[in-house]
C-alpha cells in the first residue's frame, strides 16, 4: 500500500476495534480522506495457550462505493499462508455482523463523502489454523481491495525441560527427512493444450522481484463447454519441501525441478463465496542444491473452470493468487 498504516503502531493491549487507539485511528484516516483496507496483528502468538489469533483493521471507503457494494462483513476474505508448510487458508473473515463495528457516522457530504469502520476477527477460528508453530502472513480482502499482509509467528509452548541434545536431534532428523516435492496440479492431460507449464504463449511477464502475475480474459460466454484459461507467472522462494530432489524427477512431477504451490481465491461481486484452490505448478529453474532458499520462475495455464468446485454462474468474479507471503494483483472476469 503506498500509504503509511497507522494502525502497525498500536500496542497489542489495544488491539480492538472498540478500543480508544483504534477508534481514534480510523476517525484521523476518514478526517484525511485516505481510503484503503488496514490491518494489524500481534508479531507473535502461541495458539495451544492463547487460541486466538486476532486481527483488527480499519476499512475506509467512498460513501459511494458503501452505497453500491454489499456490506462488507458479508464481504470479506481472510488469506492466511503458513511461511514454513506452503499451505493456505482461505475463508469468510466474518460469521455475522456482530464482529462489525460501526464507528459514528460517515463525515463529509453525502454524496461525496468518506465512511470508515473499525473491525476485528480471529483468523485461527475462522480459518480452523493447525497449532504447530510457523509464521503466518495473512490478508483480509474484499471483491478487489486488498489489505496489507501481516506476519504472525506462531509459537509452541515452551517446553517444560529444554534438552539442547533433544532439541539437535530433531532439527537434524528434519533436516534429512524433507517430504518429496508434491505432484504437479492439475496434472497435463496428453492430447490437450491446457493445462501447461514452462514458457507459456500469452502468459504475464515474469515478476522482476517475488511475485505473481495473473491474466484473464474479460469476459466468458458461460455454458456446458465455456472454458477460462487463467494465465499466471511467478518468482517464489521454494521451501526444501518444494525441490525435486533426484534428477529424473518422480512420475507426475514433469521434470521439474522444484513445485511450488499457487493458491487461487476466487469471490465475486455479489457473492463472496470464497472459492479456493491450491495450484502445484512446476518450475525449470535450476536450483544449487546448496542453496537453503533457492527463487524460482515459472509460467502456467490451467481452465479456472476446470477446478473441482469452482462456480459456474453468471457473475462478475475476482481472481487473487497466493504463495508465501506474495499476493497477486486481483484480475477480473465477467461469466455471462
Amino acid at each position: 500500500m503506498s500509504i503509511e498504516n497507522p494502525l502497525l503502531t498500536v500496542p497489542e493491549s489495544a488491539m480492538s476495534a472498540s478500543s480508544p487507539e483504534v477508534r481514534g485511528t480510523l476517525r484521523d484516516l476518514v478526517q484525511r480522506g485516505e481510503l484503503g483496507l488496514f490491518v494489524t496483528a500481534p508479531h507473535r502468538v502461541c495458539l495451544a495457550e492463547r487460541r486466538r489469533l486476532p486481527l483488527v483493521g480499519c476499512l475506509v471507503q467512498t460513501l459511494r462505493d458503501d452505497a453500491r457494494n454489499r456490506p462488507f462483513q458479508e464481504s470479506a476474505i481472510v488469506v492466511a499462508c503458513s511461511l514454513r508448510s506452503g499451505a493456505a487458508y482461505a475463508g469468510r473473515a466474518f460469521a455475522s455482523a456482530a464482529y462489525m463495528l460501526d464507528v459514528g457516522e460517515p463525515i463529509g457530504d453525502p454524496g461525496e463523502g468518506v465512511s470508515g469502520d473499525a473491525f476485528e476477527l480471529d483468523v485461527a477460528d475462522r480459518l480452523g489454523l493447525p497449532r504447530g508453530p510457523t509464521t503466518y502472513a495473512a490478508w483480509v480482502l474484499v471483491r478487489d481491495r486488498i489489505s496489507n499482509v501481516v506476519h504472525v509467528e506462531i509459537d509452541d509452548p515452551p517446553p517444560a525441560y529444554d534438552d539442547p541434545e533433544v532439541a539437535k536431534f530433531v532439527s537434524d532428523w528434519q533436516a534429512a527427512h524433507v517430504p518429496p516435492a508434491p505432484h504437479v496440479s492439475p496434472p497435463r492431460v496428453r492430447g490437450q493444450k491446457v493445462p501447461a507449464y514452462g514458457t507459456v504463449a500469452g502468459a504475464p511477464k515474469v515478476p522482476s522481484r517475488k511475485g505473481i502475475a495473473l491474466a484473464l480474459p474479460e469476459r466468458v460466454a458461460m455454458g456446458p463447454s465455456a472454458t477460462c484459461e487463467l494465465l499466471l507467472s511467478f518468482r517464489l522462494p521454494a521451501l526444501p519441501r518444494h525441490i525435486v530432489r533426484h534428477a529424473a524427477g518422480e512420475a507426475g512431477q514433469e521434470g521439474a525441478t522444484a513445485v511450488v504451490p499457487v493458491t487461487v481465491v476466487v469471490t465475486g461481486d455479489d457473492f463472496a463465496g470464497p472459492f479456493a484452490a491450491e495450484l502445484r505448478v512446476p518450475s525449470f529453474t535450476p536450483v544449487d542444491p546448496a542453496d537453503p532458499a533457492p527463487v524460482v520462475e515459472g509460467q502456467a495455464v490451467i481452465d479456472l473452470l476446470a477446478l473441482p468446485g469452482m462456480w459456474r454462474s453468471r457473475r462478475t468474479m475476482f481472481v487473487w493468487a497466493f504463495s508465501g507471503e506474495q499476493a497477486s494483483e486481483p484480475c477480473a472476469v465477467a461469466f455471462a
